[in-house]
C-alpha cells in the first residue's frame, strides 16, 4: 500500500525506500523517487544507502543535542531550587514563589508549561496559571505523609504533536522537586 501511495502521488515510476535507524529502531525511512521507470544499479544504490547513513547520524546527532539540552534545564532548575532553599533570608512562602518560577523553564515547552505548588495549606503558582489535562503531579511526603504536591501543566487549548507531551525525564524531575 505505500509503494502505490508513493507512486501514485505526481506520477512516479521507480521507488526506493532506505529505512533510517538508530539500533534496531527504524525511525523513518528515505524516499527516493523517479519519474521514469527504470531500474537502479549497485552503485546508486549503495550511493543512496550513504546518504541515508548520513541522515541518521544528522538524526542521532539532533536527538543527542536536544536530550543534552534538557538535561541542563532540569540541572538548573535543582540548583535554582537549592540556592533558594539555602537562602536564610527568605520566608517559607517567599521560598515556594521563587521555586514555582524556576519550574516552567525546565519542562520541554517552557513557553506553555504552568506550574503550582501547593503544602501546608499554602499554595503559589506561576504567573497566569492555567489548569490542564495534561499534567505531571508528585506529592510532597515528608516523613511518609502527604503534605502537598508539585505540578506542571499545559493548558487544554495548546495541541502537541504526540500523546503525551512529557518526557519521561520530566516525571523523575518532578518526583525530586517534590522530595526536595
Amino acid at each position: 500500500p505505500l509503494m502505490e501511495d508513493v507512486r501514485a502521488q505526481g506520477g512516479f515510476r521507480s521507488l526506493i525506500l532506505l529505512p533510517l535507524r538508530f539500533g534496531t529502531l527504524q525511525i523513518g525511512c528515505l524516499v527516493c523517487k523517479q519519474k521514469k521507470k527504470t531500474s537502479y544499479k549497485k552503485n546508486r544504490i549503495e550511493y543512496l544507502e550513504t546518504v541515508s547513513a548520513k541522515f541518521e547520524l544528522a538524526l542521532l546527532h539532533h536527538l543527542s543535542q536536544t536530550k543534552l539540552k534538557e538535561r541542563v534545564k532540569e540541572l538548573s532548575c535543582l540548583y535554582g531550587i537549592a540556592q533558594i532553599r539555602s537562602d536564610r533570608g527568605l520566608t517559607f512562602e517567599q521560598k515556594l514563589a521563587r521555586i514555582v518560577n524556576l519550574l516552567p523553564p525546565a519542562w520541554q515547552y517552557p513557553g506553555d508549561a504552568c506550574a503550582r505548588i501547593v503544602v501546608d495549606g499554602v499554595s503559589v503558582q506561576t504567573p497566569g496559571f492555567r489548569d490542564g489535562r495534561r499534567m505531571l503531579r508528585s506529592p510532597i511526603l515528608p516523613a511518609g505523609d502527604e503534605r502537598g504536591y508539585v505540578a506542571v501543566h499545559y493548558p487544554d487549548n495548546r495541541s502537541f504533536l504526540q500523546a503525551n507531551p512529557f518526557l519521561e525525564e520530566e516525571q523523575n524531575l518532578i518526583a525530586n522537586i517534590a522530595g526536595q
